[in-house]
C-alpha cells in the first residue's frame, strides 16, 4: 500500500487510492491540477476514432500531462505502447510517466541525503565566480543535500548564506527562508538533486518573496524522468564514477535562471 506524507481526504472522485493521494501531493506544493480533462484521439480510421489516451492528470500551469502506473507489469506493458503511439500521434504532447516505485518514493518525502559528487563543489564555485563577479550571490540551501553545497561554496568562497525548511501547515508544505535575505540580492538556491521539482518550485516562489534583483538555481544532479515543474536549466554534464545513469540520473551541473 501508497503510504503519503501528504495524507489528503478527496478520494471520492478517483479511479484508485494513488491518485488521490497524489492529488493531495500536488495540493500540498500548490500545484494547480485537472484530473483526466483531456481524451487524445491516438489512431483514427477516416474521421472514426479507433484508439484514445487520457491521461490521468494534467498541469495548466506547465502545459504537462501526468501518467500513473501502478499496475501489474502486464499492464504497464501496454500503457507503454498506448504512451509511444500517443507521442507519435500528438508530437507536442509532454507526459511524465510515474511508476509504482516513483510514486510511492515521492509520496514518501524528502529522499535521504546523497552525497555530493566528486568535484561538484569545486565546479559549482568556478560556475558562480564566472556568471557573478564582482557581485556576492546569497547562499541558498534547499534539503540536506543542498545546505550541505551551500555551506561548502560559502566556505570557499566566503558568502552570505540561509537555508530554506518546508514546514507541514494542516497538509501543505510552508517553505520558510531563515535568515531571510536583503532586499535586492542576487539569490542562489542551491538543490542536491534536482527530482520532481516541486521543492525547488516552492522554494523559489519563497525566494522571489524576500524581493530579490535575481534568482538562479544550481544542483549537481537531475532526474529529469520525474519532472513534474519546468526549470529552465541549462545542464553541463560531467562523468561521475559509479553514478547510476541507468535510473535517468544526469549527473553534472545545472543552471536556472530565475
Amino acid at each position: 500500500m501508497l503510504r503519503s506524507l501528504w495524507g489528503g481526504t478527496r478520494t471520492e472522485r478517483f479511479a484508485n487510492p494513488s491518485e488521490a493521494a497524489f492529488a493531495a501531493l500536488l495540493d500540498a506544493f500548490a500545484i494547480e491540477w485537472r484530473y483526466e480533462p483531456h481524451t487524445l484521439i491516438i489512431e483514427r480510421r477516416g474521421e472514426l476514432p479507433l484508439a484514445a489516451f487520457a491521461p490521468d492528470f494534467y498541469l495548466p500551469r506547465f502545459s504537462r500531462y501526468v501518467e500513473l502506473t501502478t499496475l501489474r507489469q502486464r499492464w504497464v506493458t501496454v500503457k507503454h505502447r498506448k504512451l509511444r503511439r500517443a507521442r507519435a500521434a500528438c508530437p507536442w504532447l509532454r507526459v511524465t510517466l510515474l511508476y509504482r516505485r516513483d510514486l510511492a518514493e515521492i509520496l514518501a518525502g524528502p529522499r535521504p541525503a546523497e552525497p555530493l559528487p566528486p568535484g561538484s563543489v569545486d565546479r559549482a564555485a568556478a560556475e558562480v565566480v564566472s556568471r557573478w563577479r564582482p557581485a556576492v550571490p546569497w547562499l541558498i540551501g534547499l534539503g540536506e543535500s543542498g545546505d550541505a553545497l551551500r555551506a561548502r561554496l560559502g566556505r570557499a568562497l566566503e558568502m552570505p548564506s540561509s537555508s530554506v525548511l518546508l514546514e507541514r501547515c494542516g497538509g501543505a508544505a510552508r517553505p520558510q527562508i531563515a535568515p531571510v535575505p536583503p532586499a535586492g540580492a542576487d539569490l542562489l538556491l542551491c538543490c542536491g538533486t534536482l527530482d520532481t521539482g516541486l521543492a525547488c518550485h516552492l522554494a523559489l516562489r519563497a525566494c522571489w518573496r524576500t524581493a530579490p534583483r535575481s534568482v538562479r538555481v544550481i544542483a549537481p544532479r537531475e532526474r529529469e524522468r520525474r519532472r513534474l515543474v519546468d526549470l529552465p536549466l541549462l545542464v553541463r554534464p560531467w562523468e561521475v564514477a559509479g553514478e547510476r545513469r541507468g535510473e535517468g540520473i544526469v549527473a553534472g551541473l545545472a543552471v536556472a535562471a530565475g
